[in-house]
């Protein structure tokens, strides 16, 4: 019975301890993978209540904004400058915070993407986001 009790135990921890990871990293595919098609109904609802939004190719930059309206900036954006791929270049987390940067690359011209997500009432959701215009564009990354 002991041995049983023992097991059961191991069973919970490893199974909580694994379940923890899968929903953060699920997160972040979610989001790289709205990033890859421009769907930015799919990445506003994982924004927090208020975001904050820079686009530098469209003079856009707010500390703070309403995800609905975020979402809507984003919609025109996408549209404008649609997607051909999404390219994760770095990661990195905390227990309260989670951070990647990558390159948003389009048929004319590449973005360096920056998004910051906050543990919020036990979740992480998105806090910032920043597009900005690649000055450095290399070949090698362009979508065909």
């Amino acid at each position: 019975m002991k041995k049983l009790c023992s097991f059961l135990i191991a069973i919970v921890l490893i199974c909580g301890n694994s379940g923890a990871a899968i929903p953060e990293n699920f997160l972040i595919t979610k989001i790289q993978s709205s990033l890859r098609t421009g769907d930015a109904s799919e990445l506003a609802s994982l924004f927090n209540k208020k975001i904050e939004l820079i686009i530098d190719s469209e003079q856009v930059e707010f500390n703070q904004i309403a995800n609905d309206h975020a979402e809507f900036i984003l919609k025109a954006f996408f549209r404008k400058k649609t997607p051909k791929d999404f390219l994760v270049s770095f990661k990195g987390n905390d227990p309260q915070k989670q951070f990647f940067s990558g390159t948003y690359v389009t048929d004319s011209e590449n973005f360096r993407v920056y998004v910051l997500l906050k543990r919020k009432e036990g979740q992480f959701l998105i806090d910032t986001i920043h597009f900005r215009k690649d000055s450095y564009r290399n070949n090698s990354i362009v979508a065909d």
